[in-house]
């Protein structure tokens, strides 16, 4: 079983609490800017941990293509 889904997922929730602190610090200086930050760095954290399990899954499965060449 992967390790990685679940830990991502805790990843996402921090970083979420994080990006959401960071937008609500900012808001009393300029309203719009803050919600805009907030709204691209969610997307933009959101695609960095899409790209790390991305390349979790391509690792399994070069592993299970090996272990499959092996067995032949």
């Amino acid at each position: 079983q992967l390790i990685a889904p679940p830990l991502m997922k805790v990843f996402y929730i921090i970083g979420f609490v994080a990006i959401t602190a960071f937008g609500l610090l900012t808001l009393t200086q300029n309203a719009l800017l803050a919600v805009v930050a907030w709204f691209l760095l969610q997307i933009y954290f959101r695609f960095i941990l899409e790209i790390f399990m991305i390349l979790f899954r391509i690792n399994d499965n070069l592993k299970e293509i090996n272990d499959r060449g092996r067995g032949m």
